[in-house]
């Protein structure tokens, strides 16, 4: 009994500093995209700032058409344009700040959609592409933490269209992998990805 108590107690140990160690690196993935061409950026929404920095300067430095994003309205929106006030999509916003940052306007394409997930980002772009398929690749920009979940979930969905699907993190997020327990920002987002990782692996997929 003792030796299973202990046995245990190691595993748990071991687990633990997997987690801490190695917990937020899993969250990240940052492909190699020098020779990518024929592509579009799907700008995912969320963090606006530190995305729109990172989709503006890939879309400057490299083979890319289009920079696309599906509208996301917050919630209350309707309620609030029914009383005669106007608030702004983020999609909208980004857009905006997008073309502040230089890119043209002719360069942006927002996909009709009510998304409330990654999970219907990727359905809206999957929809665009049945009728708009002369791309073949898809540069993911989004913040590190949410990298590795959204291109699996894209790879999910848009399996069989013949899409590469490459992960671009936004080098403007602040998130870092190393000690991330000891920062509150990065514990935070560690734990809340997590949760929506089992989310989409326990619940979801099976929705599609």
């Amino acid at each position: 009994m003792k030796f299973l108590v202990l046995s245990v107690l190691i595993i748990l140990a071991f687990l633990v500093f997997m987690l801490l160690s190695y917990g937020a690196s899993f969250l990240v993935t940052k492909d190699n995209i020098k020779n990518v061409d024929n592509a579009v950026i799907v700008l995912l929404m969320g963090s606006i700032a530190d995305r729109t920095l990172g989709a503006a300067e890939l879309f400057k430095k490299s083979h890319v058409d289009k920079i696309i994003m599906v509208r996301s309205p917050s919630p209350g929106t309707d309620k609030l344009k029914s009383i005669g006030i106007q608030l702004e999509d983020i999609s909208e916003i980004s857009k905006r700040v997008l073309i502040e940052l230089g890119i043209s306007e002719e360069d942006i394409i927002i996909l009709p959609g009510n998304t409330k997930s990654t999970k219907d980002e990727a359905i809206a772009v999957k929809k665009y592409f049945m009728d708009h398929g002369k791309f073949d690749n898809i540069l993911l920009v989004t913040s590190k933490y949410h990298s590795s979940r959204s291109k699996y979930i894209f790879k999910k969905i848009l399996k069989g269209t013949n899409k590469v699907i490459y992960s671009y993190p936004t080098p403007y997020d602040k998130f870092e992998t190393k000690d991330w327990y000891r920062n509150r920002d990065n514990a935070k987002q560690v734990v809340y990805e997590y949760i929506k990782w089992f989310y989409f692996i326990l619940i979801e997929r099976f929705r599609l």
